[in-house]
């Protein structure tokens, strides 16, 4: 067999990957307490996959016949489910574990829970990727803005932004890391608002609106660490890439 794409459950007790084989197409699961592995069959091989926080279900997408299929995995039932389809397809857990956002084509963005029953968040629109759900709330952009959307529905905005707009929150939502095409007013609750510079990557704190300049030039992409407080970026170079790390007190190569 093949296998792709191996990933740690959130405990680190087991793993889960892509699996091909002359049988076919599935998701292998192996409890590293247990030394055991079992596999759940997919109608093709994952390209995504990723655990829900409490790590008892494992959302996965792969190619269907039209577009993208989502489907869910009960860990412990070691069943799967349908649950979507569309092109292009992104998805975000909830902390709680119980639903997940989802972005959609170009501007479908609805929670889904576990029994399938969807809400929509809509309006959302078409220049970002991947929504994501903090405990601070569900970040995504509508119009020309990136918001943060609360259970009951109430929008606070945390950054004007035009163009393809790239972003990633902290683990708790307090703070978020920005690269937007066009750049855009910080949209605060201040005297003087800031802006964010275009093709570059800021980060924002989204109760303050306080903004701090990463990169000078647009990155390949940008992570935070476990803990919110140190943000890697990988910046193009002379010599291919080079790797950055931010804090509150600056840049470190």
């Amino acid at each position: 067999a093949g296998y792709t794409q191996p990933i740690w459950s959130p405990d680190g007790h087991s793993l889960a990957f892509g699996r091909v084989s002359a049988e076919g197409f599935s998701v292998g699961l192996h409890d590293l307490t247990e030394g055991e592995t079992s596999s759940v069959s997919t109608g093709n091989l994952p390209f995504f996959m990723y655990f829900s926080p409490t790590g008892d279900r494992l959302g996965v997408l792969h190619n269907g016949s039209t577009g993208i299929d989502f489907n869910l995995i009960d860990v412990t039932a070691e069943t799967i489910e349908r649950v979507d389809n569309g092109a292009p397809y992104y998805f975000s857990w909830s902390p709680e574990s119980d639903r997940l956002v989802t972005h959609v084509g170009v501007d479908r963005v609805e929670t889904i829970d576990l029994n399938g029953e969807r809400t929509s968040l809509e309006p959302t629109g078409p220049a970002y990727l991947a929504p994501q759900w903090t405990p601070n709330g569900v970040f995504h952009v509508a119009g020309d803005a990136l918001i943060v959307e609360s259970d009951d529905g109430t929008r606070a905005t945390v950054a004007g932004v035009s163009g393809l707009t790239m972003f990633v929150a902290n683990a708790s939502g307090a703070r978020v890391a920005v690269q937007s095409a066009g750049g855009g007013a910080i949209e605060v609750a201040l005297e003087d608002p800031p802006t964010i510079p275009s093709d570059r990557v800021v980060v924002v704190e989204t109760v303050s609106g306080e903004v701090a300049e990463v990169t000078e030039e647009l990155a390949l992409g940008f992570f935070w660490s476990p803990d919110g407080q140190k943000l890697l970026t990988l910046v193009p170079s002379d010599s291919g890439v080079a790797p950055q790390v931010w804090t509150k007190e600056g840049n470190t190569d």
